[in-house]
């Protein structure tokens, strides 16, 4: 879960509504994370290269700062210069990489800071030398956040062009906002020369007419009893093909045997939702078809078809674990919310955290352990009352890491049979199928998870990324989507939000967000000092500490907040060598406890959005829920200097407030409730 290298930091994401019940829903959500704004207008899609920088004027060289650069003939692919840089040895402790830097200057530096139209930035690269040369390139905005990093070796005797894709580095910056072009050096061991050429902005590829999207069933085409419609999102491309949205409409399929349902309808935006009943199909499988037609004759311009399968009622109580259309977790029956650890597969470490509100653990290295220790680990978790993420990460097709199991050899040889000895336990929540794995091994991870799922179709999959530019390339590769954004302490908590704002943003919500929160101290991962419970320096506290325990229960609540369906904590053994960690593990159990309260709440509620809230210093990160008659507001802030928020109770009729998890309870009846939040501070809220 540890990444050496992060070249991403957060960038503001505008938060998605969790619900479509209502305008009002979503102008709240706006409102309380301050985002709310105009609608922006449409992105015109670039025809033309554009070039930034193709170095046959000297004097555009006075626009580049970092190391020193010079002009040179010797090497060009555009015109007859290039420009030349050394890229000096890195040297432990260098945090700084060598490099170049392009300043947009108002406009002299290059011609556009607004790069969404384009598809790719991309230069071209020589290494002086027979001895191969490395480059990274990205983009930095006016808010001083980083994009994604692009690095590619650079081959001696020959061309290189280094490639950054628009839409990678949209994940972490605004790409509308971009102020510097930032070429380096990815910490080489040793120096050498590299020219540049023809750095340029690529028009993107005309898009698809239509992008589908299945929003319900979202559990591996699983249709639930009384579950409601089958739900398609469409986004339509209608300007690039030359259509207005009202000249086309969108019709569903329903086929089974000679059994068949449609609907349509015509659009009125290029977004259209759509849904159907499956009601009068048959039980089993069915074929599921959307396309987007010409209304004037019925021609079919673009269509998907998936497979999806109607259970009855016995069919779903025989599944062990299965994702509702909530996309909560549901565990023999009953909703689940994960709430755990990535550990060790230490038997006392299981034991400790069975001691504790905790309920499930993800260890590393399963895969090491003879069948019938693991058999007998897992019957303990099962008497503790444990759930288990179990491994399967270090299996996938490229992976190299176990040679044999059991007497197998090959990776698909070992997982088939791996998850044909554990998958009817029932101590098993979930198959970990992606800790970290870089996107260019995204099809064979696609393949991976199709051949787990296969294998045993009542266990979910379970996968986890640092990088958001890499979410969308694993979006089809995974039931559940997981997120580990380890912000402290040298980016703002809010990372973990907007992260998480992102993810759920790349699934449309179809699918359920884990999040993996830090519990750990960066400088327990020092290249120098391997010593992961030594008591840090006071340079190491400054760069690398653990979180507080305020810091813990605000990551943990904007997690919440902004719709997680899971927390597995990273990491017990890197917690548990800490010098603190006595109090850190009672924080830990006590921000654990309240989280295990409010599950049902989490997991069962539905989203109000009839509070309004006016916020002094800064935005107050809050939801509002109703489960059992009842509203919940669950509330954070998410800086650390104390506010004052006043809320409006008046559209949900409030009687009485309680705030819960604090030893002295305060009341309060009457529309305006007005309080004050301590730095990092979460609170709960029961509404009457």
């Amino acid at each position: 879960m540890i990444v050496q290298l992060r070249e991403y930091i957060s960038s503001s994401i505008t938060r998605a509504s969790y619900s479509n019940h209502s305008l009002l829903s979503l102008l709240i959500v706006l409102i309380a994370f301050g985002t709310a704004s105009g609608q922006s207008a449409p992105i015109i899609r670039a025809k033309q290269y554009l070039q930034i920088a193709d170095f046959e004027n000297a004097a555009s060289l006075k626009n580049w700062s970092g190391l020193p650069i010079e002009q040179t003939s010797s090497r060009a692919s555009k015109g007859n210069f290039g420009i030349k840089f050394d890229i000096p040895a890195w040297k432990k402790g260098d945090e700084e990489r060598p490099r170049i830097v392009l300043d947009f200057a108002g406009g002299t530096g290059f011609p556009t800071k607004d790069f969404a139209p384009y598809g790719q930035i991309a230069v071209d690269v020589w290494v002086i030398g027979n001895e191969p040369g490395r480059m990274g390139l990205k983009l930095r905005d006016s808010k001083n956040h980083d994009s994604w990093t692009t690095w590619q070796d650079i081959v001696p005797g020959k061309m290189n062009t280094v490639l950054l894709k628009i839409s990678d580095a949209s994940a972490d910056i605004n790409v509308q906002d971009v102020q510097q072009i930032v070429l380096y050096g990815l910490r080489p061991p040793k120096p050498y020369t590299l020219i540049v050429d023809n750095l340029r902005l690529i028009p993107r590829s005309k898009p698809p007419l239509v992008e589908f999207s299945l929003a319900y069933p979202n559990y591996r085409g699983y249709i639930f009893p009384n579950a409601g419609k089958v739900e398609v999102w469409a986004d339509v491309e209608s300007n690039e093909y030359g259509f207005r949205p009202d000249q086309l409409r969108m019709t569903l399929t329903l086929l089974s045997g000679i059994r068949k349902t449609s609907k349509n309808s015509p659009l009125k935006s290029d977004h259209c939702e759509l849904s159907i009943s499956p009601e009068k199909m048959p039980y089993g499988p069915i074929i599921l078809t959307a396309s987007i037609e010409k209304r004037s004759d019925g021609f079919i311009l673009s269509k998907r078809e998936w497979t999806l399968s109607r259970l009855t009622g016995a069919e779903v109580h025989h599944k062990k674990v299965y994702l509702d259309r909530k996309n909560a977790a549901i565990v023999d029956g009953k909703p689940f919310f994960p709430l755990g650890f990535y550990s060790g597969g230490t038997s006392s470490h299981m034991e400790e955290i069975a001691d504790s509100p905790f309920n499930c653990i993800l260890d590393y290295g399963t895969n090491t352990r003879a069948k019938s220790d693991m058999l007998a680990y897992m019957d303990r978790m099962q008497k503790r009352g444990l759930k288990l993420i179990y491994c399967l990460n270090d299996l996938y097709p490229t992976a190299n890491y176990v040679k044999s199991w059991e007497g197998l050899t090959g990776n698909l040889t070992i997982e088939n049979a791996v998850v044909k000895a554990y998958q009817n336990h029932p101590a098993l929540l979930a198959w970990y199928i992606n800790d970290e794995i870089p996107a260019p091994l995204a099809p064979n991870l696609l393949q991976y998870y199709r051949s787990v799922r296969s294998a045993d179709p009542d266990h979910p999959c379970y996968m986890v990324h640092c990088n958001r530019y890499a979410l969308p390339y694993f979006a089809d590769s995974t039931d559940i989507m997981g997120i580990d954004p380890y912000p402290i302490p040298k980016n703002p908590v809010t990372e973990v939000s907007s992260f998480l704002d992102f993810c759920n943003s790349t699934s449309k919500h179809h699918k359920p967000t884990w999040v993996v929160p830090q519990v750990f101290g960066w400088y327990q991962y020092s290249d120098e000092n391997l010593n992961r419970g030594r008591i840090p320096t006071e340079e190491e506290l400054k760069s690398g500490r653990a979180p507080s325990y305020s810091e813990s229960r605000c990551m943990t609540y904007l997690s919440l907040v902004h719709g997680a369906k899971g927390l597995i904590y990273y990491c017990y053994y890197d917690m548990r060598a800490l010098p603190q960690y006595n109090e850190m593990w009672e924080g830990m159990k006590k921000i654990a406890g309240e989280v295990r309260t409010l599950s049902s709440v989490l997991l069962e509620g539905d989203y109000i959005g009839t509070v309004e809230i006016s916020t002094k210093n800064t935005p107050l990160h809050f939801i509002v829920k109703r489960y059992q008659g009842r509203y919940y507001m669950i509330t954070v802030n998410s800086v650390n200097k104390s506010i004052a928020a006043t809320f409006n109770l008046k559209k949900i009729h409030c009687t009485q407030i309680t705030e819960m998890f604090k030893e002295t309870h305060v009341e309060t009846i009457g529309a305006i409730y007005q309080t004050h939040y301590a730095p990092y501070e979460a609170r709960v809220f029961q509404i009457r």
